[in-house]
């Protein structure tokens, strides 16, 4: 039917709808605190930005990891197992890699092309002259011969120089065959692959580059149905195309064309096209051989009525480059994971001691705005631990340390008993309990990851060091959280025994991580909200802003994170949205002041008696 509106009126006569006009959009659910980031070492994974890792895929994106005895830096993996199967929902990782790393083209060819020709004398074939050497053969191709005369068994084998056949060497003549009787001698077109640094400049049918980065490689996989013109077969452009790791397991399957095809929606059908629109981690591109032969070993079924499939050896295309990693390596991988459009809402330091790194994850902390959690060495005593963290001279309520003399089973079976760190553990049960929102969307972060309600679940743990009062003291003035046993109604546990950030005060609330995880959840909520009135006009965006603050707080303050304060005169926060004196035309300033609940650290008990 006609519509009964037009969008715009000119100066004709008629009826003007205007477009929906949206007053219930709200911001949407952010998921960002119940993920971490991470700069780690790995078996797989991309090198060139950061990528998600959830329990499911753990395996399949990061490998099943190295003995810690190999590398320290292995100990990541187990933290990122460990943080997604406690609570974590996902991992942003950045695969720490050397500039050595070198990620190859696994390129697939066909040998076809070949013309040979048998020479008989009395019944025994004496000869195959090749009259054509066809080319694309990387390997000397399987010879079938046989005869309309009734020969039979006779073999030979080819050999291959510069992609083409050069020769065939008759190994065994045979009986029967007939000169004169058509003798086929036809060289069966195998399905080859190579590693190149470059694509190749010789003939093929496609080049892969896989970017996640096996350090144990890849196998290929290749089909091609029968296909049939005038009720014979003929070569087929149409492949299956699967990607298998070093395991067997089946990491990206595609179904496609090797020439410009499309399908019924008008969709390419281009191999390299189908690739794109699945993945951002396989790159396809085609080569000059567009069809798979009928002489192939990839082409139709065989006897058995099963499909005949080209399998690639395990393809080593990927080589690390060592573990001799630089300041300029950590820099240049905290800068991809500070990059990222991928967000997370803490950072973790996967048990690292590699000093550059933390410095500068440190910095990262401070400039995103984000809690990072990092483990001092375990098997140092407190003052050695107290000494290791002055060497970063650490002033922030963004950073929290932590000392852990704990020996446990390692949940992956890849080492013994050993020592682990703890800060990853601690971001995953933050993020467990950050799932826990309420009504109004906040979850218990003033309720430190902290004490009897949060311990520590391994198997095998056995304390190395067992600190005195004075050093327990001396750790927590020197703002470091132990983790060690504590003795509870209903037995024993071992807990993170401390809440506390590196922010160097004393009687602050910045010293609290429950109230740096409130403040910057906060501050998180109100710059991302800054964004969405950007550009409006003054007054739109001062009442939109006011009205924001307003719901965020009062949720805030109903929700225990904000308590009243003699300070604010009995209210628990106050703020103001208003033009900038100096600069009404075009600047905003929103300034406000919150009571944050405390977290109790200590108890005083005394006990009087009464004549």
């Amino acid at each position: 039917m006609s519509a009964n509106f037009v969008r715009q009126l000119g100066f004709q006569s008629g009826v003007q709808l205007n477009a929906l006009q949206d007053n219930s959009d709200a911001p949407s659910a952010d998921f960002s605190d119940q993920v971490f980031g991470i700069v780690m070492r790995a078996t797989r994974g991309r090198i060139d930005r950061p990528f998600k890792v959830n329990r499911n895929n753990f395996t399949k994106k990061l490998g099943r990891g190295e003995s810690i005895r190999a590398s320290a830096l292995n100990e990541a993996h187990i933290h990122v197992f460990e943080a997604l199967n406690n609570g974590a929902y996902e991992a942003v990782v950045q695969r720490l890699v050397t500039p050595s790393a070198a990620l190859s083209y696994i390129s697939i060819s066909v040998g076809s092309g070949a013309v040979l020709t048998a020479t008989v004398a009395a019944g025994v074939i004496t000869a195959i002259a090749v009259t054509n050497g066809g080319s694309g053969y990387l390997t000397a191709p399987t010879i079938k011969i046989s005869s309309t005369g009734g020969g039979v068994g006779a073999t030979a084998t080819a050999t291959v120089a510069a992609g083409a056949i050069t020769s065939v060497a008759v190994n065994t003549g045979g009986t029967g065959y007939v000169a004169g009787v058509t003798t086929s001698v036809v060289a069966v077109a195998n399905i080859e692959a190579a590693v190149s640094a470059t694509i190749p400049v010789t003939p093929y049918m496609l080049t892969i580059q896989h970017l996640e980065c096996f350090n144990d490689g890849l196998s290929v996989e290749l089909h091609a149905d029968q296909k049939l013109s005038g009720g014979l077969p003929v070569a087929n452009s149409l492949i299956n195309l699967k990607l298998r790791d070093a395991n067997g397991v089946l990491q990206y399957e595609f179904d496609g064309s090797l020439v410009a095809l499309t399908d019924d929606q008008s969709q390419s059908q281009l191999i390299t096209d189908v690739v794109e629109r699945n993945t951002t981690n396989v790159v396809v591109t085609v080569g000059a051989q567009t069809s798979v032969p009928v002489n192939s070993n990839a082409y139709g079924r065989d006897a058995n009525n099963n499909n005949l499939v080209a399998v690639t050896p395990i393809m080593n295309y990927f080589t690390e480059g060592g573990f001799g990693y630089t300041t300029a390596d950590y820099v240049r991988c905290v800068n991809l994971l500070k990059n990222t459009e991928l967000n997370y809402g803490y950072i973790a330091s996967g048990g690292t001691q590699a000093a550059a790194l933390i410095s500068n994850l440190v910095q990262l902390a401070k400039d995103t705005n984000t809690q990072f959690r990092f483990d001092l060495d375990g098997s140092l005593s407190p003052a050695a631990a107290i000494t290791q963290l002055a060497q970063y001279s650490i002033d922030s309520h963004y950073v929290h340390a932590f000392w852990s003399p704990l020996r446990s089973n390692d949940p992956l079976g890849l080492n013994g008993k050993v020592l682990l760190g703890t800060s990853t553990f601690n971001i995953a049960l933050a993020c467990l309990r950050n799932a826990q929102t309420n009504a109004k969307g906040f979850a218990p972060k003033n309720t430190p990851i902290a004490g009897k309600n949060f311990p520590l679940n391994r198997t095998g743990i056995v304390q190395t060091y067992n600190p005195t009062e004075q050093e327990l003291s001396d750790l927590a003035a020197n703002k470091i959280n132990a983790v060690i046993y504590q003795s509870y109604n209903g037995g024993g546990k071992y807990v993170f025994n401390d809440s506390l950030t590196c922010a160097q005060v004393s009687a602050s609330f910045k010293k609290l991580i429950s109230v740096a995880e409130m403040s910057s959840s906060i501050d998180n909520i109100v710059t991302m909200f800054g964004k969405e009135v950007l550009q409006l006009p003054m007054q739109t965006a001062i009442k939109k802003t006011n009205d924001f603050l307003k719901a965020l707080f009062e949720g805030a303050q109903s929700s225990g994170w904000l308590v009243p304060s003699d300070a604010l005169g009995g209210l628990a926060f106050q703020y103001s949205v208003v033009p900038n004196a100096a600069r009404p035309v075009d600047r905003m300033d929103v300034s406000y002041t919150l009571r944050y609940d405390g977290t109790v650290r200590q108890i005083v008990v005394s006990q009087t008696l009464s004549k």
